[in-house]
């Protein structure tokens, strides 16, 4: 089972009565430095968060793991965007031949299949008035053998 923790409701609330360890976990996940009083109990109180913050205070404070951090982070932003840039390129590229593709093939299948079906239209009209075979395929351009299978 797996829960979500929305952090901005969390962040919303005044203030949280109970002392548990989600609590707390959730507080220093959502302190910006601003309520250092509050944090420093909870560090107190929960050795976990008090080491999770002995570390994130050290990466900070190093520059060099710093530039990596934010090299990586910006290599990840850039490659979402070349992904994104590339799908929607690809999605429209794609879109445009399959309009030209349905034009030029379909359109013209589309078209002799008309074609095709108006002349046995007319050719069953034709017949059903008792019009002879021959005045038929001449109007139609039908066989003889379609024309009787009509």
């Amino acid at each position: 089972m797996m829960h979500f923790i929305d952090l901005t409701t969390f962040r919303s609330m005044n203030t949280i009565e109970t002392e548990s360890s989600l609590v707390d976990w959730l507080t220093w996940f959502c302190s910006d430095g601003e309520n250092m009083k509050g944090l420093e109990t909870i560090l107190e109180r929960n050795p976990a968060i008090k080491g999770a913050n002995k570390l994130y205070t050290q990466f900070i404070a190093d520059s060099e793991l710093m530039e990596k951090y934010e090299a990586r982070q910006k290599y990840l932003r850039d490659v979402s965007t070349i992904k994104s840039v590339s799908h929607d390129e690809g999605y429209a590229q794609g879109k445009a031949e399959g309009l030209v593709q349905g034009k030029t093939e379909g359109n013209i299948e589309g078209k002799a299949e008309g074609i095709e079906a108006g002349k046995r239209a007319v050719a069953q009209i034709m017949k059903s008035n008792d019009e002879p075979t021959e005045k038929i395929q001449q109007y139609t351009g039908l066989s003889k053998v379609e024309i009787e299978r009509l």
